[in-house]
C-alpha cells in the first residue's frame, strides 16, 4: 500500500511511516524533530536535567539489576531453552543458572564469537551446534554472545558461520 507524505508530497510504501503518525514519512519526521533539537537545544537540555534530578532515585533504581532478579532472568531464559529443546527432541540435561553463570565467567564476560565485552543482563545463551542441526543441552554446547551475533549466527553450522567471519580458513 501506498501513501503520500504531507510534508514532502511523496508517494511512498506504507513501511516508510510510522505506525502511528501516518501524515509524515520518518524521513521526514526525523529531519522535523532534528531542526526542532537544534533550535531549541537549551530548553530540551534543561528539560531532560530538570527530570534527571526530579526522579534520581527512580532512575537509579531501574538500572541496578539486583543478584535476585538477574538469577530470575537467568532463570527464565534456562526454561526457555528447556522448552524448546524437548519439542526439538534434544539430548542430555539443560544446564542449571549456576553453569551458565561459570560459562560466561570462564569467557571474562565477553561474546564468544566477536570478544567485545558483554553488557549486564544483555546476551543471548547460544547452542555451539544448533538444537536445529543436532545440538544437545549440555553445557559444553554452550556458549554467552552478544544478541547481535547470536542473530546472526541462528542456526547455522558453527564451523561455516566462523568461516564467513573470516575466523577459520
Amino acid at each position: 500500500m501506498q501513501l503520500t507524505c504531507s510534508k514532502c508530497g511523496e508517494e511512498k510504501p506504507e513501511a516508510e511511516f510510522h505506525k502511528e503518525q501516518r501524515w509524515w514519512c520518518r524521513k521526514c519526521c526525523a529531519a522535523y524533530y532534528a531542526a526542532y533539537y537544534q533550535a531549541n537545544r537549551a530548553k530540551e537540555l534543561a528539560r531532560s536535567i530538570a527530570y534527571y534530578q526530579a526522579n534520581r532515585a527512580r532512575i537509579l533504581a531501574r538500572k541496578r539489576l539486583t543478584k535476585a532478579a538477574y538469577r530470575k532472568t537467568l532463570a527464565c531464559q534456562a526454561a526457555n531453552n528447556r522448552a524448546r529443546a524437548k519439542r526439538k527432541g534434544a539430548k542430555g540435561t539443560a544446564p542449571k543458572t549456576e553453569a551458565i553463570l561459570a560459562i560466561k565467567e570462564a569467557q571474562r564476560n565477553r561474546c564468544a564469537i566477536c570478544h567485545k565485552p558483554l553488557r549486564k543482563g544483555r546476551y543471548h545463551i547460544d547452542h555451539i551446534m544448533p538444537l536445529a542441526r543436532g545440538g544437545s543441552l549440555d553445557s559444553r554446547n554452550l556458549q554467552i554472545t552478544c544478541a547481535p551475533c547470536n542473530l546472526r549466527k541462528g542456526a547455522k553450522d558453527p564451523i561455516k558461520f566462523m568461516q564467513e567471519l573470516g575466523y577459520l580458513l
